[in-house]
């Protein structure tokens, strides 16, 4: 392996072995680059999921994974109801956003950047209120009244 590639294996059996020796709440927040010897060159696991699982354990990534699938089937739901082609397109790209999410979280931390995560939330957010705009707009053509 070259050299990067390898300080990264490196870390994440680190960040491995943290996580067996704490598996259910993890080192706590930030308790990963707190727990790297000063002659390693990277602090950060460069793998949110490693991450997530050393610093809060089974419990926050769990949590983690819970909110992922949540905000997936909210871009989904928004598709599949959505009464416009923006509320359609909304959804299917909001989908589009959690997958790329997953992707680049495999190779870097993408999701704690307030600069980056604040979007994340601002869109989801917006899908679901698509959401209840569709519903109340398919309630009123039903004939039933809406709030």
């Amino acid at each position: 392996l070259e050299a990067s590639a390898a300080s990264r294996l490196g870390v994440w059996q680190q960040a491995k072995d943290i996580f067996e020796s704490n598996p259910v709440f993890g080192v706590g927040f930030g308790g990963f680059g707190l727990s790297v010897r000063e002659s390693q060159l990277l602090t950060d696991t460069h793998n949110f999921y490693m991450k997530t699982l050393c610093e809060q354990g089974i419990i926050g990534f769990t949590l983690l994974i819970i909110i992922l699938i949540k905000a997936l089937l909210s871009g989904w739901q928004l598709h599949k109801i959505g009464r416009t082609p923006f509320n359609k397109g909304l959804g299917l790209g909001f989908m589009g956003a959690i997958i790329a999410l997953l992707i680049t979280n495999l190779f870097g931390d993408r999701w704690s950047y307030f600069a980056l995560g604040g979007y994340f939330w601002i869109f989801w957010g917006l899908v679901d209120r698509g959401i209840l705009i569709s519903r109340s707009v398919q309630l009123n053509h039903a004939g039933t009244p809406s709030n």
